[in-house]
């Protein structure tokens, strides 16, 4: 370790190396999303694309565990196709999840956001 600025250095018997860590919680946001801490998760997100995959993945694993309310909730966030979520629901004849995915959707919609 250089005590002088702070940079870590590995050798071998024949090399010295100087580490260099750049962007180091770039990727934070995969680790949480497998430990499936959502909210943190999304706090390390940095664009809407890494969003979508949590609230995607939340989505899934909510409706895997027939917890269809928070499922829709969070499918709704997503940009998942409405066809495809729409008909998930309807195939486990979940009324009550599919209008909760509906209403939010559309209140999404009203607000701009896609």
């Amino acid at each position: 370790m250089d005590e002088t600025n702070g940079s870590p250095w590995v050798y071998t018997n024949l090399s010295l190396y100087e580490l260099i860590i750049r962007e180091e919680s770039r990727d934070v946001w995969k680790i949480y999303l497998e430990k499936k801490q959502y909210d943190t998760a999304l706090h390390y997100c940095r664009d809407d694309s890494q969003r979508d995959k949590v609230y995607t993945t939340q989505a899934n694993d909510y409706f895997s565990q027939q917890r269809y309310q928070l499922s829709a909730k969070y499918f709704a966030e997503s940009a998942v196709p409405f066809e495809e979520v729409a008909l998930q629901f309807v195939e486990r004849d979940e009324r009550d999840a599919l209008r909760s995915y509906v209403a939010n959707k559309l209140d999404r919609l009203r607000k701009g956001v896609s």
